[in-house]
């Protein structure tokens, strides 16, 4: 294989490289950068999760498209810290108007249609931040007319409107934590599938938080004991 980047063909640049490459200083550096790197990731993904509180029992939730059936959880979704969460849409067997928000975002189902508004596709998706705690989303039907429902509301299978929180999966080459499961005020059927709301969410460090010293904390140690162990050496 011939190397053809400017850079293997200039001798001098190759020279530094080598002599970089050797450099003990060098690779005790790169080994410090590596583990500052790992150790303050592993900090900020520490609380990266989600989890149902308040679990209420459960319910059974019909599939739809390419969403399985399942078994929903009535609870709260929370986040254990500081998280960007993202909600898919992720479709809706329904004959009412539904719709689901958070964060000043908007999911329309199909039957948006009949109040004049344009229906969400299946697949959209937005993030909104949360500083931890239990999540801030609502269904409604019918623009609220018919009712609504937010997380961590007390909701059960005998009220309506109402949501569980199913085990999510790999759906459409896209894998959810979570799925909310809503339910709205059409009683003859009670199959959880009238909004479906694929939900991940990822580590958003608080820059005002804990997670900004003690990122300062571990890369202070670390370079101190760098600096040491190289005066030690140089005795």
């Amino acid at each position: 294989m011939r190397l053809t980047s400017p850079l293997f063909r200039n001798k001098p640049a190759m020279h530094i490289l080598q002599r970089l490459l050797i450099s003990k200083s060098f690779r005790s550096w790169f080994r410090l950068f590596f583990w500052v790197i790992f150790l303050v990731t592993a900090i900020s993904n520490a609380n990266a999760q989600l989890s149902i509180q308040n679990a209420g029992g459960t319910v059974a939730v019909a599939g739809y498209g390419n969403v399985a059936s399942s078994t929903g959880t009535y609870g709260t979704l929370v986040a254990a810290g500081p998280m960007d969460v993202t909600f898919t849409y992720l479709g809706s067997q329904a004959g009412w108007f539904n719709s689901f928000s958070s964060g000043g975002n908007t999911f329309l189902n199909q039957n948006a249609v009949y109040a004049n508004k344009t229906p969400t596709t299946i697949g959209s998706s937005f993030t909104t931040y949360t500083s931890g705690g239990a999540l801030s989303f609502t269904f409604s039907t019918l623009n609220n007319i018919l009712g609504s429902v937010s997380n961590g509301q007390t909701y059960s299978y005998s009220s309506i409107p109402s949501f569980a929180i199913s085990p999510g999966g790999t759906i459409n080459g896209v894998k959810y934590s979570y799925i909310l499961d809503f339910k709205d005020t059409y009683t003859v059927l009670k199959d959880y599938n009238n909004m479906l709301i694929g939900v991940n969410a990822v580590a958003a460090p608080e820059l005002n938080g804990s997670a900004l010293p003690m990122g300062s904390f571990v890369i202070g140690s670390l370079l101190l004991i760098g600096s040491r162990k190289r005066k030690f050496t140089q005795i």
